[in-house]
């Protein structure tokens, strides 16, 4: 029978199995369109030659474009590139801070040009070739010519940006690892999932409460019946169902002990920009479920009043008092809840 259950069963399964998928997908992708740069990174650089000094510059990240060089004589050019901090409101000027200088090496006769991090002149330099920019030529190069004309085809047309060639990479394939074994878990969860339904989380939710065999039927005959709902949010005779992306939570509302709304606010730059309201849910199990997150707050409080029409003995509302029975006195704020429930139940009886 395609009952309710298994509707979510397949439901969930289907979403893990999908989105991991792209995430294997994505990866794959960026690692493909990035080919020549994780070639680069794990072969490491290559000895720079005249040769590579003198043809057309290659693209940004194509395969074998990773060189070194050893420099143990440089001349600082005196060009830099500058960070400004402006303020926002008046728009000055604040503090400055260099993130780049250009040395210049000789190599063979000419000069090429090395951008590198402040400071650093001598040693070896790793990176990749690009051709001078506008900002280069314009800024340094036509100056440095205009004023003195033997500087002209002085410089090799390329530079060589030894700048974190690889600190983007360590970054980029760290978090690419860490995607690849998390695709790869969830996988395998589905795989478990589709062996074994019940090892699905919702069928383990179930059986807390019993043998799921006798318990879905009745649940699915109870969502059949036209539950009431809330959004997302089923109310049933005896159970609250809450679909998620990747899940299903499951309640038996005669468990509940403790219900309260929630208000998240909204900031943006610290300054307030509103307010959403949710459902927090606790169980005589310790569980606990927020449901609604997002939701008006008229919604939330028609959940909480429907609930309360089943589970008169529940506690309602909020309190620091309550928090603090409910993290320190566990069995007090239980057996408070049965008292209020038996209490609830007598005066039912005697109407």
């Amino acid at each position: 029978m395609d009952g309710f259950i298994e509707r979510q069963v397949r439901r969930t399964n289907r979403n893990l199995l999908l989105i991991n998928l792209a995430v294997l997908v994505s990866v794959g992708l960026v690692a493909y369109s990035q080919r020549g740069y994780l070639c680069n990174f794990f072969a490491g650089p290559t000895p720079l030659t005249i040769r590579d000094l003198n043809r057309e510059a290659p693209a940004r990240g194509d395969k074998g474009n990773f060189y070194k060089i050893d420099v143990t004589k440089s001349v600082d050019t005196g060009f830099q590139e500058v960070e400004q901090r402006v303020d926002r409101d008046s728009k000055a000027a604040g503090s400055e801070k260099v993130t780049a200088e250009y040395i210049a090496v000789p190599f063979q006769g000419r000069a090429l040009l090395v951008r590198v991090h402040p400071t650093r002149r001598q040693g070896t330099f790793e990176g990749e070739l690009i051709a001078l920019g506008p900002e280069v030529r314009h800024n340094f190069l036509e100056p440095l010519i205009a004023q003195d004309p033997r500087y002209k085809g002085v410089f090799f047309p390329v530079l060589l940006d030894a700048i974190d060639y690889r600190a983007g990479g360590f970054f980029g394939i760290s978090i690419g690892f860490v995607l690849l074994i998390l695709a790869g878990w969830n996988l395998r969860k589905w795989l478990v999932r589709q062996g074994d339904s019940a090892k699905h989380p919702l069928i383990a939710s179930i059986s807390l409460y019993g043998d799921p065999a006798a318990l879905v039927p009745r649940i699915d005959t109870e969502v059949a019946a036209s539950p009431q709902t809330f959004k997302s949010v089923r109310l049933l005779p005896e159970w609250l169902l809450a679909p998620r992306f990747f899940r299903c939570d499951v309640f038996r509302l005669q468990e509940i002990v403790w219900v309260y709304p929630k208000v998240i606010r909204h900031y943006t730059y610290f300054i307030p920009t509103g307010k959403t309201h949710a459902l927090v849910i606790h169980d005589s199990r310790g569980q606990s479920l927020e449901v609604l997150r997002g939701a008006k707050e008229r919604l939330v409080k028609d959940l909480m009043s429907a609930i309360a029409q089943t589970v008169p003995g529940a506690v309602y509302g909020y309190s620091a008092e309550l928090k603090r029975a409910w993290s320190k006195d566990r069995p007090g704020f239980l057996a408070a809840v049965n008292e209020q429930t038996q209490a609830a139940l007598r005066s039912s009886s005697a109407r």
